[in-house]
């Protein structure tokens, strides 16, 4: 009997031409001829991964904020709002099987972008460092998030997709209620802000008025 030998080999993420390439494949254009801005969001999300492109192109297609014209394509809504639906099911469900405190802190973490420090995460949540430090690396384990190798303590998500998808899991409400919890901690504590505090009230923000908006398009109803 003949054995089979495989070997496993560990791929490099694609870099922005390369994202390009695989864009103007999926469109059947030229790499020239896609939009430099999808190609940027492509990259920025992504981190490089074939898989998570295609998710988000198909995802910009199918949501109409990129559509075919002429020959060509162009941007038409808000590339910023696009997270594939089957990118935030999955993460939902690998999410529901964590402990609450880990689920907790990642979505905590999410408000805060796609990189965040421990510094941070104290301030918002009241936890020491070591019980920090243990849920991370639980979350690290379920493939969520990794260490920072340019500091020591900072962690980003896996993908700068993942803290968009986390968030865009949770109605609106629940998403401000998160936000505004850890900007007032936050706050209170550092008046300053600075780093990744500062994309946490700016998204806070965000959140509020995107909310202020649905509430009068419901009404206008």
């Amino acid at each position: 009997e003949r054995r089979r030998v495989a070997s496993l080999a560990t791929l490099e993420p694609l870099d922005a031409p390369q994202v390009g390439a695989l864009a103007a494949g999926c469109l059947d254009l030229r790499a020239e001829q896609v939009p430099a801005a999808v190609v940027e969001r492509l990259s920025t999300l992504s981190n490089g991964n074939p898989y998570l492109v295609e998710e988000l192109l198909a995802e910009m297609v199918g949501s109409g904020v990129l559509r075919r014209d002429g020959d060509g394509w162009r941007v038409t809504g808000d590339l910023t709002a696009v997270v594939p639906g089957s990118v935030v099911g999955s993460l939902r469900q690998r999410l529901a099987q964590l402990d609450p405190q880990v689920r907790d802190l990642l979505l905590l973490a999410a408000t805060l972008g796609a990189g965040f420090s421990i510094g941070t995460l104290e301030l918002i949540t009241g936890r020491g460092v070591r019980s920090l430090l243990d849920q991370l690396a639980a979350a690290a384990d379920s493939g969520f998030v990794v260490p920072d190798p340019g500091a020591v303590d900072h962690y980003a998500f896996r993908h700068a997709l993942t803290a968009e998808a986390l968030l865009a899991g949770l109605p609106p409400a629940e998403r401000a209620v998160i936000a505004h919890r850890a900007a007032e901690a936050v706050l209170a504590a550092d008046p300053a802000v600075s780093d990744d505090r500062c994309q946490l009230v700016a998204s806070t923000v965000a959140v509020r008025r995107l909310i202020r908006v649905r509430v009068i398009d419901m009404r206008q109803r």
